[in-house]
């Protein structure tokens, strides 16, 4: 008979969900962290929910870096045997700079108070919002401290509301800590559970039904006492909008019109060069605006090594394939060296000479950038910078 919640002992568990093609373990600067937390079950009976609300807190550390936010409410929707958490992530994209995982997790459940219900809500979806924009402000001294203390502070409130509750009942408190670099694959989830103890082989991960992933144990869905389901990413691509994305785009596109306006003879070879050809007495030309783009990418902490990388090249490679068909008065060569530059480093080639001497130019820039910083590199592929790439294609292209 599956144990009540609130009884038993309380113990996690990783699941691993290992692609033969993506296999790949978690490196600092290579890839994305994701968090989810996908589903919650509390093992009561229907007429409990009828007098008792439930909530609770969840705790995510990195090294040097801290993460609380609320879980909301537990709701079963219609039909449903586990309450989504959140449908979206609680840390999206930050890179990982190496370390450990360390997870908290606290469930408990007070009498039944439709304000106290609302708050505890409201509560949880602004703590999310709040972490999402520490990290997407994050600077290369970490995400934004006074935003995760906004967190934490309201993520307090939640733990007072709680803890001040009438009739109050704890479903379990967990910790435990992680070695990320232990994790293969894109996909692992970890399961924090109060109850009977499990055997790890048999839970599993169903995504076969309508609904998209499933905790199963030995076949079955897992009705034992409490649980949380936490889905953790490794992301090799940065899925998010960088506030440089537009400008970015507007560069590349006043690059195709300059060599346009090149071709029909409206501007000499010269006044080209001269266009092409970083200046501090003409900051506005278009090769300045170029080298205050890459600047910025260089410098965007949000970034991975390897999106930092391709994306700060690309637009080198744009202004030096613009100088090559200015200087042979032909713009098919721009466009030839443009297009290449996307074919070679996106499709996992060996890239041509000029392509192969601005990634390595990038990258020594990216390791200079991490000495002057205190920011301790890693080696990507040495001088093979296109085998690291060819997981990642260009940002503000798609």
């Amino acid at each position: 008979m599956p144990t009540e919640a609130g009884l038993g002992n309380a113990k996690t568990y990783s699941i691993q969900q290992t692609n033969g093609n993506n296999s790949a373990a978690f490196e600092p600067k290579k890839h994305y962290l994701r968090v989810d937390a996908v589903s919650w079950y509390l093992n009561k009976e229907s007429d409990f929910w009828k007098t008792f609300i439930a909530s609770g807190a969840l705790q995510i550390k990195l090294p040097n870096e801290n993460y609380e936010v609320g879980l909301g409410t537990y709701k079963l929707d219609d039909g449903m045997k586990t309450a989504p958490v959140f449908n979206r992530p609680i840390i999206d994209d930050r890179v990982y700079l190496g370390g450990s995982l360390t997870v908290s997790v606290t469930t408990q459940a007070i009498k039944k108070d439709t304000l106290l219900s609302k708050i505890l809500k409201d509560l949880g979806n602004s703590t999310v919002d709040v972490v999402t924009g520490a990290i997407q402000g994050a600077t290369f001294a970490g995400p934004t401290a006074s935003l995760l203390e906004v967190s934490k502070s309201l993520t307090s409130n939640i733990k007072e509301i709680l803890n001040q509750g009438e009739k109050k009942i704890d479903f379990f408190s967990i910790e435990n800590t992680f070695q990320l670099s232990n994790f293969t694959g894109s996909e692992n989830y970890i399961l924090l559970h109060r109850g009977v103890e499990l055997n790890n082989e048999k839970l599993k991960i169903d995504t076969s039904g309508n609904h998209s992933e499933s905790l199963t144990y030995d076949g079955k869905f897992l009705d034992d006492g409490a649980w949380v389901l936490l889905r953790i990413s490794r992301i090799d691509k940065y899925s998010g909008v960088r506030p440089w994305y537009m400008r970015a785009r507007e560069i590349r596109s006043e690059i195709d019109n300059f060599m346009d306006r090149f071709e029909f003879g409206s501007m000499s070879k010269e006044q080209a060069l001269n266009q092409l050809t970083p200046s501090d007495a003409d900051p506005n030309n278009t090769a300045s605006k170029v080298m205050e783009l890459i600047s910025i990418i260089r410098n965007d902490a949000v970034l991975s090594y390897r999106d930092a990388l391709i994306e700060s090249s690309m637009y080198k490679n744009l202004l030096q394939a613009a100088r090559v068909a200015v200087n042979a008065n032909d713009v098919n060569e721009y466009k030839k060296i443009r297009d290449s530059f996307i074919n070679e480093t996106t499709k996992g080639v060996e890239p041509n000479k000029l392509v192969a001497s601005i990634l390595k130019e990038e990258y020594d820039n990216l390791l200079f950038r991490d000495k002057l910083t205190g920011l301790k590199s890693n080696a990507l592929e040495g001088n093979d910078l296109w085998r690291s790439i060819r997981h990642t294609s260009p940002l503000s292209i798609r």
